[in-house]
């Protein structure tokens, strides 16, 4: 079975992210530099 995503809400809106992701996500979004790349679906021509 796939591990359930976690829930981050935020001022911005809830995001849905993988648990794996979870803290290096969190981190992202409070303005926080990450090791890992991330773009959201509006970011793709």
């Amino acid at each position: 079975m796939a591990p359930q995503p976690v829930r981050l809400e935020t001022p911005a809106g809830t995001f849905l992210v993988h648990p794996n992701n979870a803290e290096d996500f969190s981190r992202l979004l409070a303005g926080e530099p990450t090791d890992k790349q991330y773009i959201s679906v509006t970011d793709m021509p």
